[in-house]
């Protein structure tokens, strides 16, 4: 799903952002990764085509959309606005959510999904959006860069959202701390071994699943 969110942005989001020919490549990428042609793989395939100007093979494949999902208006919505040769449109806020969670899934996520460079070229992108003040475009980052190897930039990109976190409301802090513990111990976050661990009742389940464990060794 992660490369699916991402397309949709990236047809959908702000002037800066979007890119209809990514969309497609990311939309088709998901397709093809997941062997899979979901609700949420072909919504963004559709208006990836529709940023492009493609209107034809957006409604074509918003319609097997709808042929999966059923009556949903939000989803004839769009139909609507690809039949009249317009494309649609969402928040920055919503964008900068595709780029963290991507950023979580390649750095951190089930093998599928790892590419740990462009994680941090997304994660980058998550923080430069949101000028630094979203606390999960941050902690991102930090599991992007100790991904990559970078453990002293990663400390204090984690240290940063710590700080922010602790003025807001609604942050799992003892996990973020947690994960500031081990990445200061040259650890890194695997999201795939917490799910299998999770599955085999061997632990229970925590609010940010991505910095409450850390393994020094990933899976293959």
């Amino acid at each position: 799903m992660a490369y699916s969110t991402l397309a949709w942005y990236q047809a959908t989001g702000s002037n800066e952002f979007r890119n209809g020919e990514a969309a497609v490549l990311n939309a088709r990428r998901a397709i093809e990764r997941e062997g899979s042609e979901s609700v949420d793989n072909l919504k963004a395939l559709a208006a990836g085509y529709a940023e492009c100007g493609d209107f034809g093979e957006a409604i074509a494949t918003q319609q097997k959309v709808l042929d999966k999902a059923g009556d949903n208006s939000e989803l004839k919505k769009q139909l609507g606005l690809y039949q009249r040769g317009l494309p649609f449109r969402e928040t920055q806020s919503e964008v900068v959510g595709a780029y963290k969670d991507l950023a979580f899934h390649q750095s951190a996520g089930l093998a599928r999904y790892r590419d740990i460079e462009h994680a941090l070229v997304n994660a980058k992108e998550a923080c430069r959006l949101s000028d630094r003040k979203d606390v999960d475009s941050l902690a991102a980052l930090a599991t992007a860069l100790a991904a990559n190897g970078d453990f002293e930039l990663a400390i204090s990109t984690q240290q940063e959202a710590i700080v922010l976190a602790e003025n807001l409301s609604g942050y799992a802090l003892d996990a973020m701390r947690l994960c500031l513990k081990r990445l200061e111990s040259g650890e890194i976050e695997d999201l795939q071994i917490y799910i299998e661990r999770l599955e085999n009742e061997e632990i229970e389940e925590t609010p940010y699943p991505w910095q409450g464990l850390s393994y020094e060794q990933r899976p293959d």
